[in-house]
């Protein structure tokens, strides 16, 4: 398992004290423990002072576009689940 830690303004939990808890966490539900080696933290902070921002090509969508009551119909499903 891979876990992708994605955190708001600073460097993160650099102690990891988050992963201890998820991991004993986990450990209670009858899941593997996580290790601190599975987590893939990018750090981006330097990429967020640039002015202007760097502008990246969006992808694709790769879901078809649904009309309204096609989107109707998929909320309505997903709610009765």
């Amino acid at each position: 398992m891979k876990v992708i830690l994605l955190h708001g303004i600073g460097d993160g939990n650099v102690k990891s004290t988050w992963c201890e808890a998820l991991s004993g966490a986990l450990r209670e539900l009858g899941y593997s423990a996580l290790d601190i080696n599975d987590v893939v933290d990018p750090q981006y902070a330097t990429l967020l002072r640039i002015d202007p921002p760097p502008q990246c090509p969006l992808p694709k969508p790769t879901t078809p576009v649904l009309t309204d009551a096609e989107a109707d119909r998929e909320r309505c499903e997903y709610e009765r689940r």
